[in-house]
């Protein structure tokens, strides 16, 4: 998987750059998209929400431009109340904050237009908690109920092992985030090594499900498997899945697949827009977190996700397939990395500890259908005439674009 918002990356796990921020709340005054009546009244309702944790109110202007965008992010989200702490511990009034934040919009609004600003950035519509739902089958499928709960719970256990192996780190702590990193397992140890297996149940059912929606799966030779493991707000920065992350040209899987073991965090999105693509897509797909629930998309597409809407709660725990028909073990190192070889003798989570289904338990796959959202890209600033993202004649540059 390559991270393809290189350049945007840091507004996935770390507090974004003062330009960052900027860029986006001087677009969120003036875009279509925001939410109706005055800004000023939308952040007092945006006070009324919550902070991502309990903070210490900032002391730089650096620290305010962080303290102020989960506040615009969750008052189009939704959520529930929470206070933030002022430096010597007293929890800050609503007006406190709203100050702070009016200050911070009046000083952005001072320092004007920036040419190195964003032109571009996520629609606010992709927040929205009533996006209808509807079928996109050429690009999305999810399915409820996709795997048993027996084998979540096995899951569960053996990743609890694998995330401490691994010095998982979400970013939210002093460390810094875990860099991408992956197994990958031939077809074939699906009816040798792995089977009967938790692994090897997983990843069969995985494989059927996907085989239901892409009949090119019968060319698929190996299976890329990674997890990520986040907290509830977080999101995840938008790329496309590629082997090696690109290192070695741009190939991208036959499809790809998340399977959510919790009902915590944000959406996954996802657009049809390729690397070929010859303007931006205008419209996306959006599947809320569900524990069972599995989407599969086709695997050439740009996706993400986007903060969730809730504070406190399980963490965000995803298993994530890619189906490929060639693949290649990476080269021995002491570093974690895409395509690493697993070990099954020597198996420290208990992934390859048998597993046979409840008696009870069926594999009742549903398909839902996934949620629509008709605005994906909005313009940062007004008048762009030919280079509104509605009349673009190419794809835009990373630069350009405010994801976070």
């Amino acid at each position: 998987m390559a991270d393809f918002t290189s350049a945007a990356s840091s507004t996935s796990q770390f507090p974004p750059t003062v330009s960052l921020l900027k860029s986006s709340l001087l677009s969120a005054t003036r875009t279509s998209s925001s939410p109706p009546s005055s800004y000023f009244d939308w952040l007092n309702s945006a006070v009324s929400y919550y902070l991502p944790y309990s903070v210490a109110s900032p002391k730089g202007s650096n620290e305010v431009y962080w303290f102020v965008l989960p506040l615009i992010l969750s008052a189009v989200a939704g959520g529930r109340p929470i206070h933030a702490k002022n430096d010597d511990g007293r929890v800050m009034a609503k007006e406190e904050i709203l100050l702070m934040v009016k200050d911070c919009i009046s000083k952005l609004k001072r320092d004007g237009d920036t040419e190195d600003g964003y032109k571009y950035h996520l629609s606010f519509k992709v927040y929205s908690p009533d996006l209808p739902a509807q079928f996109g089958r050429r690009y999305l499928r999810c399915f409820d109920d996709s795997i048993p709960s027996s084998l979540i719970f096995a899951l569960k256990a053996c990743l609890q092992k694998y995330f401490l192996h691994h010095n998982y780190s979400t970013g939210w702590s002093d460390s810094p985030s875990t860099q991408y990193f992956s197994y990958l397992f031939p077809i074939s140890s699906l009816t040798s090594t792995l089977q009967s297996t938790i692994l090897g149940t997983f990843l069969s059912q995985t494989l059927s499900l996907s085989s239901l929606t892409r009949p090119d799966l019968a060319t698929c030779t190996h299976i890329e498997l990674w997890s990520h493991l986040r907290p509830p707000l977080s999101s995840h920065q938008f790329h496309f899945d590629t082997a090696h992350e690109g290192a070695r040209g741009i190939h991208n899987p036959l499809c790809s697949s998340v399977t959510y073991l919790t009902d915590s965090g944000g959406p996954t999105i996802v657009t049809s827009q390729k690397i070929t693509s010859k303007r931006p897509e205008k419209s996306a797909y959006v599947s809320k977190p569900k524990t069972g629930r599995t989407v599969i998309f086709d695997g050439q597409t740009f996706h993400g996700v986007i903060p969730g809407n809730e504070v406190v709660g399980d963490d965000r725990i995803t298993l994530m397939c890619a189906f490929w028909p060639e693949a290649s073990i990476s080269a021995k190192s002491e570093e974690f990395t895409a395509n690493m070889p697993f070990n099954t003798q020597n198996d420290p989570f208990g992934f390859t500890d048998s597993y046979a289904c409840e008696i009870d338990e069926k594999n009742d796959a549903k398909e839902v259908e996934p949620l629509y959202c008709d605005e994906l890209w909005c313009d940062s600033k007004p008048d762009m005439g030919k280079e509104s993202c509605s009349r673009l004649r190419r794809i835009m540059d990373l630069e350009e674009v405010f994801i976070i």
